[in-house]
């Protein structure tokens, strides 16, 4: 069995004068639980990679519309996750965004606002991922371990 990064959300029903509706809302559990221990269905890798989609779409979400689905405090969350996972599969890895505040200035600082602003904001948060999935030289494919884990990983 595979995790995704839509493992990290579930449904909810929200209800308002107008009726009801089901929505999805981040699973704080699920995502709290990689920050202690490993997870006992599945890799640090496969986390990892679970980890990086969810946060990479949701910067991409509010680098081109302004939106986002996890908020600041569930995306500190999102990423300590992201580096421990990342870590015990062997692959420091330290995100150059904490929230979506430290992404907007960062994008703002390298200039990636204006015209063509949202190419270079998908860059600026795709690039460094990218990197951390294939390596600096670029030539391993995604989900492929460019060096070995320190301590292994679990089956």
């Amino acid at each position: 069995m595979t995790i995704t990064a839509a493992d990290f959300w579930v449904p909810k029903e929200e209800i308002d004068p107008w009726g009801s509706r089901v929505v999805d809302v981040i699973d704080r559990a699920r995502l709290t639980a990689p920050v202690s221990a490993p997870d006992s269905e599945h890799s640090d890798l496969d986390v990892a990679m679970a980890l990086m989609d969810l946060v990479r779409d949701d910067f991409q979400l509010s680098g081109t519309s302004g939106d986002s689905r996890i908020s600041d405090g569930d995306m500190r969350l999102a990423v300590r996750a992201l580096e421990r996972t990342s870590a015990r599969a062997g692959h420091d890895f330290c995100p150059p965004f904490r929230d979506h505040a430290v992404w907007k200035a960062s994008w703002i600082r390298k200039g990636a606002s204006g015209a063509g602003g949202w190419q270079a904001r998908r860059d600026l948060v795709g690039n460094p991922l990218r990197r951390a999935i294939r390596g600096d030289d670029g030539r391993a494919g995604p989900g492929t371990r460019v060096h070995p884990p320190r301590g292994g990983l679990r089956p």
